[in-house]
């Protein structure tokens, strides 16, 4: 009976004390100069699957819309490496305030590293042409 006891306290000590964290990324999207917010906005957020053995295959990619208040969520996301891409259209140009974007054709991309149980903000600033 003290061997099996013994045994339960050692596996719940263990494995309850390895509570997994996941973190957030979100934001909200809005003009500078009327600040007003920017609804309908396509958000995505790629990143790697975790414990995949065919690198080409690996990548995935949750899409979202900004909503009519510009802001956008993505949650349980576990520690890593993600990329934040806003979508905008060659019609539409990102603030120059954004040093640490990457502007590609019609979109707004961003690295982001999530340590766990981390949530981040954004507040990003566009005005069209």
């Amino acid at each position: 009976m003290k061997r099996i006891l013994g045994f339960l306290f050692v596996f719940f000590l263990f494995f309850g004390c390895t509570k997994e964290e996941f973190g957030s990324i979100s934001g909200l999207i809005y003009d500078p100069e009327t600040i007003t917010p920017k609804a309908g906005v396509t958000v995505e957020l790629s990143y790697d699957l975790a414990y995949c053995s065919f690198p080409d295959k690996c990548k995935h990619t949750e899409t979202i819309l900004s909503d009519s208040k510009g802001e956008f969520s993505f949650t349980d996301l576990e520690e890593g490496t993600y990329t934040l891409r806003i979508v905008v259209g060659k019609s539409q140009q990102w603030d120059d305030d954004n040093d640490d974007w990457v502007w590609g054709n019609g979109y707004l991309e961003k690295k982001i590293e999530l340590s766990a149980g981390a949530q981040m903000e954004l507040d990003i600033p566009y005005t069209k042409n």
